[in-house]
């Protein structure tokens, strides 16, 4: 781990400055699922969700990136998000969504980039 400690400030100084880069940056909504409740006026069960505004990188998956042994579900042209470690809400699972540029996105898969970032694959288009 004595190699990673020398490298983790380079990345961190890296990240930032992608985080910082207003073309690469986009706005997203991440909604957390919740309980299922009953709506009187719906007349109908309904899930909750929570949701977190925050920044993320979209990246489109290719050739290169679809690893099919490792996520058999992502597939060439899906969407990825990459969301900071710290900005990511905690407990984020495959039943949540992502709200960008007017759509909501199922996630299909979420891979932890050590305490960097999270990638969040979700359907492309």
């Amino acid at each position: 781990m004595a190699f990673f400690a020398t490298i983790k400030p380079a990345i961190n100084r890296v990240l930032a400055d992608l985080f910082g880069d207003e073309q690469l940056r986009v706005q997203i909504t991440y909604q957390k699922k919740g309980a299922t409740v009953w709506s009187d006026s719906l007349k109908q069960n309904v899930v909750t969700r929570a949701s977190t505004t925050l920044c993320a990188i979209l990246l489109k998956h290719n050739k290169r990136t679809v690893n099919q042994s490792k996520s058999p579900n992502v597939q060439v042209g899906d969407r990825l998000y990459l969301i900071r470690y710290a900005d990511a809400p905690t407990g984020m699972s495959l039943n949540d969504t992502i709200v960008h540029d007017g759509q909501t996105w199922d996630l299909k898969a979420i891979d932890q980039i050590f305490d960097f970032a999270y990638s969040v694959t979700v359907e492309g288009n």
